[in-house]
């Protein structure tokens, strides 16, 4: 369905009220095949929820690493911040991700950003 409605000119970077992209909602589902197909249509990698939140972001924060692997391959950008200041980093350091947090930091991720409360990842990580 997705194939029939990106050769029928679907925008695919059309928000819904949260501000979350068709790319925001295959990237949390983990689905790396929906998410492949959405970039390969035209879906801005970087796009921001109303929390300032990236596909990749998201990703990190919903242990989604199929999809988060595809972001990383089409150099979504892994040093932007939420709201909060967080990065993809900080969500995945929080939540003890091991595997995800040694993704992004091989992908460039910054370890040493800090978020609105001053903390690195590996701060959170502890």
């Amino acid at each position: 369905i997705l194939k029939i409605l990106i050769a029928a000119g679907a925008d695919l970077n059309k928000a819904d009220v949260q501000g979350q992209t068709p790319l925001h909602y295959a990237a949390v589902s983990g689905s790396s095949e929906l998410t492949k197909a959405l970039i390969e249509g035209g879906a801005l990698l970087d796009e921001i929820d109303e929390d300032g939140q990236t596909p990749l972001i998201k990703t990190a924060s919903c242990h989604a690493k199929g999809s988060m692997v595809v972001l990383l391959n089409a150099e979504a950008k892994t040093d932007l911040q939420d709201f909060d200041g967080r990065t993809a980093l900080h969500y995945a350091a929080d939540h003890g991700w091991l595997e995800v947090c040694v993704m992004l930091v091989e992908a460039g991720a910054n370890p040493n950003t800090l978020d609105r409360q001053g903390h690195t990842p590996l701060q959170l990580a502890e």
